[in-house]
Protein backbone atom coordinates (compact mmCIF):
# COMPACT_ATOMS: atom_id res chain seq x y z
CA UNK A 1 0.00 0.00 0.00
CA UNK A 2 1.31 3.41 -0.87
CA UNK A 3 1.39 5.85 1.52
CA UNK A 4 1.36 9.76 0.98
CA UNK A 5 5.14 9.91 1.16
CA UNK A 6 5.44 7.61 -2.21
CA UNK A 7 2.75 9.76 -3.82
CA UNK A 8 4.18 12.34 -6.59
CA UNK A 9 3.28 16.00 -5.46
CA UNK A 10 2.13 18.27 -7.63
CA UNK A 11 5.53 19.62 -9.06
CA UNK A 12 7.03 16.17 -9.43
CA UNK A 13 3.49 14.91 -12.02
CA UNK A 14 3.84 18.35 -13.47
CA UNK A 15 7.28 17.09 -14.74
CA UNK A 16 5.77 13.65 -15.32
CA UNK A 17 3.47 15.36 -17.63
CA UNK A 18 5.35 18.15 -19.08
CA UNK A 19 8.55 16.26 -20.46
CA UNK A 20 6.72 14.02 -22.72
CA UNK A 21 5.05 17.23 -24.39
CA UNK A 22 8.20 19.21 -24.50
CA UNK A 23 10.07 16.39 -26.00
CA UNK A 24 7.33 15.42 -28.60
CA UNK A 25 7.17 19.72 -29.80
CA UNK A 26 10.77 19.73 -29.53
CA UNK A 27 10.94 16.51 -32.17
CA UNK A 28 7.99 17.77 -34.38
CA UNK A 29 9.63 21.39 -34.47
CA UNK A 30 12.91 19.64 -36.00
CA UNK A 31 11.26 17.86 -38.11
CA UNK A 32 8.96 20.58 -39.78
CA UNK A 33 12.09 23.05 -39.69
CA UNK A 34 14.35 19.78 -41.50
CA UNK A 35 11.22 19.42 -44.24
CA UNK A 36 11.32 23.02 -44.75
CA UNK A 37 15.06 23.30 -45.93
CA UNK A 38 15.77 25.57 -42.48
CA UNK A 39 17.61 22.53 -40.44
CA UNK A 40 21.26 22.60 -40.20
CA UNK A 41 22.22 19.08 -41.76
CA UNK A 42 19.01 19.06 -44.77
CA UNK A 43 19.67 17.83 -47.66
CA UNK A 44 20.66 20.08 -50.78
CA UNK A 45 20.36 17.28 -53.67
CA UNK A 46 20.12 13.91 -54.39
CA UNK A 47 23.50 12.03 -54.20
CA UNK A 48 24.78 10.76 -58.11
CA UNK A 49 23.19 7.87 -59.31
CA UNK A 50 25.57 4.92 -59.43
CA UNK A 51 25.29 3.18 -62.24
CA UNK A 52 26.20 -0.44 -60.96
CA UNK A 53 22.94 0.08 -59.15
CA UNK A 54 20.43 -0.15 -62.04
CA UNK A 55 20.37 -2.75 -64.65
CA UNK A 56 22.87 -2.81 -67.83
CA UNK A 57 20.01 -1.87 -70.09
CA UNK A 58 19.46 1.49 -67.97
CA UNK A 59 23.17 2.45 -67.83
CA UNK A 60 23.71 1.70 -71.36
CA UNK A 61 21.08 4.86 -71.94
CA UNK A 62 23.31 7.05 -69.35
CA UNK A 63 26.65 6.25 -71.62
CA UNK A 64 24.18 7.00 -74.38
CA UNK A 65 23.20 10.16 -73.28
CA UNK A 66 27.43 10.60 -72.35
CA UNK A 67 28.57 9.31 -75.86
CA UNK A 68 25.92 11.31 -77.97
CA UNK A 69 25.67 14.47 -75.59
CA UNK A 70 25.21 16.78 -78.73
CA UNK A 71 22.09 14.96 -79.98
CA UNK A 72 20.81 14.47 -76.27
CA UNK A 73 20.78 18.32 -75.43
CA UNK A 74 19.12 18.90 -78.71
CA UNK A 75 16.12 16.69 -77.73
CA UNK A 76 13.70 17.84 -75.24
CA UNK A 77 12.02 15.99 -72.88
CA UNK A 78 8.43 15.32 -72.45
CA UNK A 79 7.97 13.89 -69.08
CA UNK A 80 7.72 17.38 -66.93
CA UNK A 81 10.81 17.13 -65.55
CA UNK A 82 11.09 21.15 -66.73
CA UNK A 83 8.92 22.00 -64.08
CA UNK A 84 9.89 20.25 -61.34
CA UNK A 85 13.25 19.47 -61.89
CA UNK A 86 14.60 22.41 -63.72
CA UNK A 87 15.55 20.65 -66.61
CA UNK A 88 16.35 22.14 -70.30
CA UNK A 89 16.67 18.92 -72.53
CA UNK A 90 16.96 15.06 -72.09
CA UNK A 91 20.55 15.09 -71.30
CA UNK A 92 19.86 16.77 -68.31
CA UNK A 93 18.14 13.40 -67.47
CA UNK A 94 20.84 11.49 -67.69
CA UNK A 95 23.73 14.08 -66.41
CA UNK A 96 24.09 16.18 -63.36
CA UNK A 97 24.23 19.71 -64.02
CA UNK A 98 26.62 20.34 -62.07
CA UNK A 99 28.84 17.62 -63.37
CA UNK A 100 29.19 15.44 -60.56
CA UNK A 101 28.10 12.26 -62.15
CA UNK A 102 24.54 11.03 -63.30
CA UNK A 103 21.07 12.24 -62.27
CA UNK A 104 19.11 9.87 -61.01
CA UNK A 105 15.83 11.08 -62.70
CA UNK A 106 16.27 9.10 -65.73
CA UNK A 107 16.69 5.50 -64.37
CA UNK A 108 13.22 5.57 -63.16
CA UNK A 109 11.32 7.55 -65.87
CA UNK A 110 9.75 5.23 -68.47
CA UNK A 111 9.24 8.50 -71.04
CA UNK A 112 12.87 9.49 -70.58
CA UNK A 113 14.00 5.75 -71.03
CA UNK A 114 11.77 5.93 -74.44
CA UNK A 115 13.04 9.01 -75.35
CA UNK A 116 16.64 7.47 -75.03
CA UNK A 117 15.75 4.33 -76.45
CA UNK A 118 14.39 6.16 -79.94
CA UNK A 119 17.25 8.45 -79.91
CA UNK A 120 19.79 5.40 -80.41
CA UNK A 121 17.68 3.29 -82.47
CA UNK A 122 18.31 6.21 -85.28
CA UNK A 123 21.69 6.67 -84.42
CA UNK A 124 22.03 3.36 -85.27
CA UNK A 125 20.14 3.20 -88.11
CA UNK A 126 22.33 6.09 -89.38
CA UNK A 127 20.03 8.89 -88.98
CA UNK A 128 22.01 12.22 -89.35
CA UNK A 129 22.62 13.94 -85.53
CA UNK A 130 20.47 17.11 -87.02
CA UNK A 131 17.51 14.80 -87.93
CA UNK A 132 16.87 13.28 -84.60
CA UNK A 133 15.54 16.17 -82.65
CA UNK A 134 12.84 16.69 -84.99
CA UNK A 135 11.75 12.64 -85.01
CA UNK A 136 11.56 12.75 -81.47
CA UNK A 137 8.99 15.27 -81.34
CA UNK A 138 7.13 13.75 -84.45
CA UNK A 139 6.93 10.77 -82.03
CA UNK A 140 6.19 12.35 -79.05
CA UNK A 141 4.33 15.27 -79.73
CA UNK A 142 4.74 18.49 -77.88
CA UNK A 143 3.16 17.80 -74.87
CA UNK A 144 4.98 16.35 -71.58
CA UNK A 145 3.35 12.92 -70.91
CA UNK A 146 3.46 10.66 -68.10
CA UNK A 147 3.86 7.55 -70.58
CA UNK A 148 5.42 6.80 -73.85
CA UNK A 149 3.67 6.62 -77.00
CA UNK A 150 2.38 3.14 -78.15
Amino acid sequence: MSTPEDEPGPRRLALYLLTPIAVAVAVIAGTLAALAGRGSDAPTAAAPLALASVSTDIAGHYQAAADLADVYREVPCYCGCEEFLDHRDLYDCFVRADGQGWEAHAAGCGVCIAESTLVRDLTDAGTPADDIPAAVIDRFGTTPTTAPPT
